[in-house]
């Protein structure tokens, strides 16, 4: 009840409506769905599941137990008990994310950049073996180290130790996915609840929501490749949501919301918790609309007098931190260096701000750095075209593009992709640009004039 009331502080409500006497006429004109929740037995046997998680226990084993971890945290150290998890998911990228700031040791520091990034890889081809085919997850894994293959002259000996432990486990693999037992019922069951869905009603509209990318592009995949669905063209619609979403969805008539999920998972149970908060929220809804009208007025006025003041707390609190980095923002050049094998990049003074939101290099001698390679999907936006990729020269990590400005060539940067190593010697990763501790300047005209004077020289040496 205390939260919705919050709500309506936020809103500035000043009461609640619902539908009373007329429901009837609300459904005809905005129908609620019908909801049934399917829990599937999953697979007996799952010997991809086996395999990979296998293969992620040794990358595990050699990575933890290599010397020189002691500056990671040990409790970050111990990876989750389960595989194929969201928990497993965060574990990972945490420990590459530390790994990368505190360990000293350029060579133990790419081990775990790398071991993490193939552990993600192979937890991500979890996911889509539990929500698809086994065959959708081993095509995920073949096309990550397809792409890997491309950049193999960036090999070290531990890359090609693990793109070997690929190679000697894919022929069994292979046998999973040719085996016809090894079929996912989960995806058996919603498959019947599609076809039953366009025989009772050929006009039917189908949005099937899951829970990662790859699994979407997967079921497309699935759907496109299996007979019985031909002529259904489905596509992808990537984006935010949640199951509390999945009746909002469908405002057909007759239409239906259907969860099907593994007995394994708990997702049933856990769907089944949430409608029956959702059946708290309506009581609760009709309680407050039982309040007073000056009961609830003054409950949205103390409401919203606690918010402003937490609200010019959280205000005054972010402006002393931009106050104090402004201030205490490094007067030397802070070095990018490559977030995988450590090789230095560029300084911090040669980068300019575009546009608000594009990071620009003006660093001559960046090129000779880098190895560039066709954008698989180069587009324009405004007055950019992108259409080359950045990598480093040593290891090949993707470093950012190469965009044409006013028929100029430039390197824009991923901030994700480099270490930044600052004048105290103390390292941080940045996610977003807007997280930097330092101040860039914004690209002027004489630097964009620069630049073209530096391609009229080369073109014509």
């Amino acid at each position: 009840m205390e939260h919705i009331l919050k709500i309506c502080a936020n809103l500035d409500a000043d009461n609640i409506s619902t539908v009373v006497k007329n429901k009837n006429e609300l459904q005809r004109y905005a129908p609620v769905p019908d909801e049934a929740l399917l829990s599937v037995q999953g697979r007996v046997e799952d010997p991809f599941f086996k395999i990979v998680s296998g293969i992620m226990s040794k990358i595990e084993t050699d990575m933890l137990s290599s010397e020189g971890t002691d500056a990671i945290d040990p409790k970050v150290l111990k990876p989750p008990s389960e595989r194929g998890t969201q928990s497993y998911e965060h574990w990972v990228v945490n420990l590459g994310k530390q790994s990368v700031v505190v360990l000293t040791d350029n060579k133990i520091g790419r081990m775990f950049v790398t071991c993490t990034d193939h552990l993600r890889k192979y937890n991500d081809s979890l996911f889509v073996n539990k929500d698809a085919r086994t065959k959708d997850a081993l095509q995920y894994l073949n096309k990550y180290f397809d792409n890997l293959e491309n950049k193999r002259q960036g090999f070290d000996k531990l890359d090609e130790d693990l793109f070997r432990l690929f190679k000697e486990n894919k022929p069994e693999l292979e046998k999973v996915v040719a085996d016809p037992q090894y079929k996912n019922p989960v995806l058996e069951k919603l498959g019947d609840l599609i076809l039953k869905a366009y025989k009772d009603k050929p006009d039917s509209r189908c949005i099937i929501l899951t829970t990662t990318r790859a699994s979407c592009y997967a079921l497309k995949s699935w759907m496109e490749e299996t007979p019985e669905f031909a002529g259904l063209n489905p596509g992808v619609l990537i984006g935010g949501g949640g199951s509390g979403d999945n009746p909002g969805r469908s405002r057909a008539k007759s239409g239906k919301t259907v969860l099907v999920a593994g007995k394994e998972t708990g997702i049933v149970k856990r769907e089944q918790l949430n409608m029956m908060r959702e059946n708290m929220m309506y009581k609760a809804i009709q309680e407050i609309r039982r309040m007073s009208e000056r009961s609830f007025a003054n409950k949205i006025s103390e409401f919203q007098a606690s918010d402003q003041v937490e609200r010019r707390g959280r205000e005054e609190a972010k402006t002393a931190v931009i106050n104090k980095r402004r201030k205490e923002a490094p007067k030397e050049a802070v070095k990018f260096n490559c977030k995988r094998c450590k090789t230095f990049a560029c300084l911090s003074t040669d980068l300019r701000i575009f546009k608000e939101s594009h990071y620009l290099l003006i660093d001559d001698t960046f090129q000779e750095r880098i190895k560039i390679s066709q954008h698989r999907k180069p587009k324009q936006i405004d007055e950019m075209y992108k259409h080359k990729k950045v990598h480093c020269k040593k290891c090949m990590q993707d470093w950012g593009i190469i965009a044409t400005i006013q028929d100029v060539d430039y390197h824009i940067l991923k901030v994700e992709s480099f270490v930044l190593v600052m004048p105290d010697g103390k390292q941080r990763l940045c996610r977003k640009w807007e997280d930097i501790t330092f101040n860039v300047e914004h690209c002027s005209k004489e630097d964009l004039q620069k630049k073209i004077n530096v391609e009229e020289s080369s073109s014509q040496n």
